[in-house]
């Protein structure tokens, strides 16, 4: 099964029920979507919910273990992205009230983002909510199988 070895097909579905679980809780509709922005830009966003008046910018990482560097420079990446795509949405509509959200899938991926340190800083400073949203027991352990097989292609890769 070719696919890249920092991500799987069960993060990939954790993701997206974890993107679906959460619109279920905030009452919308998420949806993984390439958005066109006024400056000309697409950007795909993991969850996605658009009124008249509000946007709800949903950006997931399915994770099971605190993350290594390159893994928190990619978050780090959706922070900038949910930043980039807010900010050019309400240059053009200035009344839009816009929610912007960084899913993880345990505490411990989400511990650099939640704990003492300068992107903990940044998501507040920008508005990015940090939320820890479990899924189901068995995606989890699909998870964490699956980085387990991606640590060990690392290392033969090495």
């Amino acid at each position: 099964m070719a696919r890249e070895k920092s991500r799987s097909v069960p993060q990939a579905r954790a993701e997206k029920e974890m993107v679906e679980k959460f619109g279920n809780q905030l009452g919308v509709a998420l949806r993984a979507e390439q958005i066109s922005l006024p400056d000309g830009a697409q950007v795909q966003i993991d969850g996605h919910y658009a009124s008249n008046k509000r946007r709800v910018l949903v950006e997931a990482s399915a994770r099971t273990k605190q993350l290594l560097a390159g893994q928190k420079r990619k978050v780090l990446t959706d922070i900038l992205k949910l930043i980039y795509v807010s900010e050019t949405l309400l240059g053009g509509e200035p009344d839009l009230v816009i929610d912007r959200y960084l899913l993880f899938h345990s505490e411990s991926a989400a511990s650099f983002f939640r704990g003492d340190s300068w992107a903990t800083r940044a998501c507040s400073l920008f508005g990015v909510k940090v939320l820890v949203l479990p899924t189901s027991e068995a995606t989890f352990r699909e998870v964490q199988q699956a980085e387990l097989e991606q640590n060990l292609l690392n290392d033969l890769t090495r």
